[in-house]
């Protein structure tokens, strides 16, 4: 058998192995993921993309171009809201221990965002506070893992998982799967620990993010690094918007 065999046998493995474990909720998800990735395709697809996460790098940013579509998560989305870019997110994704934080809901009202992603869709479509913030709801669905396999198992190249990215790197994973045509990437700072303002946070994901981020480069070629300054400069080649 060869290996890109063996890991075809290997994600079908898996992918019973789930649909064992929950089977309503192996489907639901998968329903989900086919209902929604038209619309993300059309979104994605031969487009130049930002990936906007909230390391110390992304204050470097100070200009978007109008045909760069903006993909951001978390607390990527003050600063959007504190540089007065006076643009829409075109794709916004919030882990559920964010959700709920007021200064996040304060920003996302302001900006706005045409595509919302979140592991709890409900919990947003009751909220009073993110009414008219976005123009659409999805789920998450646990994109992660179906991302990762489906990127990369017919590559020789072993990716690691088991282990979870950041949410910015899981931006990257919606650009790369819906064929995006050129990506920047800012404020993913692998171990640089703190956010754009300063403040402090623990890294959990530098090692699997530069994992993914050196195996994505090798299969797409056009993802840069926005920012000279950032540690992911060492991993990807910097470029300027032009």
């Amino acid at each position: 058998m060869s290996w890109v065999e063996s890991v075809k046998t290997r994600y079908s493995e898996l992918r019973l192995q789930e649909l064992a474990k929950n089977p309503r909720r192996y489907l639901a998800e998968k329903l989900s993921r086919l209902k929604n990735a038209p619309a993300l395709r059309r979104l994605i697809h031969g487009r130049r993309v930002l990936v906007l996460g909230s390391g110390p790098s992304a204050g470097e940013l100070d200009s978007i171009p109008k045909d760069v579509l903006i993909l951001t998560c978390n607390n990527g989305v003050k600063l959007l809201s504190e540089k007065h870019f006076n643009r829409a997110i075109d794709l916004y994704y919030c882990t559920a221990t964010k959700i709920g934080k007021k200064d996040i809901m304060g920003a996302l009202q302001k900006v706005k965002t045409d595509i919302f992603i979140t592991t709890n869709p409900g919990q947003i479509a009751d909220h009073a506070a993110f009414a008219g913030s976005y123009r659409r709801l999805m789920s998450y669905d646990n994109m992660h893992k179906n991302f990762a396999r489906r990127l990369y198992w017919a590559k020789k190249y072993r990716f690691k998982n088991r282990k979870t990215v950041s949410a910015g790197v899981r931006l990257l994973q919606y650009a790369l799967y819906f064929g995006a045509y050129e990506i920047f990437i800012i404020g993913i700072d692998l171990e640089t620990s703190g956010y754009f303002w300063g403040g402090k946070n623990r890294q959990k994901h530098a090692g699997v993010d530069a994992n993914f981020i050196q195996a994505a480069q090798k299969t797409h070629g056009a993802i840069y690094s926005l920012s000279p300054k950032s540690p992911l400069a060492r991993l990807l080649p910097h470029k300027d918007f032009v």
